[in-house]
């Protein structure tokens, strides 16, 4: 069969099949898919140019008669990993802000914090506000923006929270000797994304396509879809559950992993169990009043949006606390809309909780304290996995005219790894002007309108160096 031929048949068996398979893509064979493979195979100099024209098509008029607002919107969020300069970022900004869907509220909020395209991204907030509403009168307290926008992520991040991974992809994978660590994440828009970290090299992304693969007899109902990830200078194909990755002529294969580790079982005999399948809610509050937060089977309680955040009912200041957690899986979601939570020792320090999984960490990512520190390294697991924290909490001291003679101080331990080793917290990390706590206080798991689920906590107050030891994961 001829090449023409051969594409023309892809393209129309593509549609139907990705319909009827687990794994779903927006866009169909054509050249904004050509050129977004171009783009992500790219290096250097080349991948720019492949950028530019991409988003030449994407802007053109062509494209908006031949796409819906979805597939455009599938290419927008695959060029948030390619697009590289500035004047990239705000032609990137200025296409979204022209794009009738809701969903786009998620991608322009991105770019919020990025001074480089601070006037673009102000302009594209506007013009895409005005395109949205399309008349209607802006939200305020007595109009629910996604009632003035429309149904979204971004305006109800807790309608798309999931305790689903209906595809069975994202998670990590790896080699037997765990020096190759591809980390697949599931984002807005139907998009998949490999972050791959090698010994000795930063880490890549690789962007996720369709494929099909056809077996051995050609017999086109046996043929399969795949998912195969394309980046620069690296190829790689998942199907069954197995990653196999080509780089420079090598080959190897990557299978899943669990990131997350608990160690409930390990805590000292003096620790105080605060939940557990025995407990019930019994140890907390919310705000003084009985929780309304789910309680599930397993002792396992869920956080439930609007609900307020839940509070020890005994007071704490020095401590040693373990906790398990685990975000929802919610694709559409992106950065702080994604799994956010947080454990607070102490009302004005929060140790972050948030699905930062293959990303590279900050101090408002997982196990990050706001403007003091990120963790020293992203030991976040994939939604769904159940993972720890072990928090040893040391609170700040002041002299008898209130005058503080020492910051407070924590050292973190994420699913075994340690993050934080004896940080000096030197302020209020919510409100760096904030009160810092001078008596004991209630531990607090916020609830900040993500739904996750905790499960087996102890606490142990002022605990000893063998205390330590004893629960410090090995």
């Amino acid at each position: 069969m001829k090449k023409s031929l051969r594409l023309a048949a892809l393209s129309a068996l593509l549609p139907a099949l990705l319909s009827a398979a687990a794994v779903s893509v927006s866009v169909e064979p054509g050249p904004l898919l050509q050129l977004t493979r171009q783009a992500a195979a790219a290096q250097g100099a080349e991948r720019l140019r492949a950028t530019d024209a991409l988003l030449a098509e994407l802007a053109s008029p062509k494209t908006a008669r031949d796409y819906t607002p979805a597939q455009r919107l599938h290419t927008l969020h695959q060029l948030r990993h390619l697009v590289s300069t500035p004047a990239q970022t705000a032609k990137l900004l200025g296409i979204a802000a022209a794009l009738k869907d809701p969903a786009v509220r998620m991608f322009l909020f991105e770019y919020r914090s990025d001074a480089s395209v601070a006037d673009a991204y102000k302009k594209a907030q506007r013009d895409s506000q005005k395109l949205l509403l399309d008349g209607k009168p802006a939200p305020d307290k007595k109009n629910d923006p996604a009632d003035a926008y429309g149904r979204n992520a971004f305006d109800a991040r807790a309608t798309y929270d999931s305790w689903d991974d209906i595809h069975g992809i994202i998670g990590r994978y790896q080699n037997p000797g765990k020096t190759l660590v591809a980390d697949i994440v599931a984002e807005p828009a139907q998009n998949y994304r490999a972050r791959l970290v090698r010994p000795g090299a930063a880490p890549v992304n690789l962007l996720a396509f369709p494929a099909i693969v056809q077996n051995l007899t050609g017999a086109a109902a046996s043929n399969e879809v795949v998912l195969q990830f394309i980046g620069p200078g690296v190829e790689a194909t998942l199907r069954d559950g197995a990653l196999t990755l080509v780089e420079n002529g090598a080959r190897e294969t990557l299978t899943r992993a669990a990131v997350g580790k608990v160690f409930f079982e390990n805590r000292p005999a003096n620790a105080t169990v605060l939940l557990d399948p025995a407990t019930g809610l019994k140890h907390f509050t919310s705000s003084g009043k009985p929780p309304r937060w789910k309680l599930l089977p397993g002792g396992i309680v869920q956080s439930v949006p609007k609900a307020g955040s839940l509070h020890t009912t005994g007071k704490y200041a020095d401590s040693l606390l373990y906790v398990e957690f685990r975000v929802a899986n919610n694709p559409e979601a992106l950065g702080q809309h994604r799994g956010n939570s947080g454990v607070f020792p102490q009302p004005a320090y929060e140790i972050q909780i948030l699905d930062s999984f293959g990303l590279d960490a900050r101090d408002n990512d997982c196990g990050g304290l706001y403007h003091v520190a990120a963790p020293a390294v992203n030991m976040s697991a994939p939604p769904l996995e159940w993972q720890s924290y072990l928090i040893h909490y040391t609170a700040p001291r002041f002299d008898a005219s209130g005058q503080k003679t020492a910051n407070a101080r924590v050292t973190v331990w994420q699913n075994g790894v340690k993050i934080q080793d004896a940080l000096e917290i030197p302020r209020n990390t919510s409100n760096p002007k904030g009160p810092e706590p001078k008596t004991p206080t209630p531990i607090a798991l916020q609830q900040h309108t993500s739904v996750l689920q905790f499960r087996n906590i102890w606490v142990i107050p002022d605990p000893t160096p063998a205390d330590i030891a004893a629960a410090a994961p090995r």
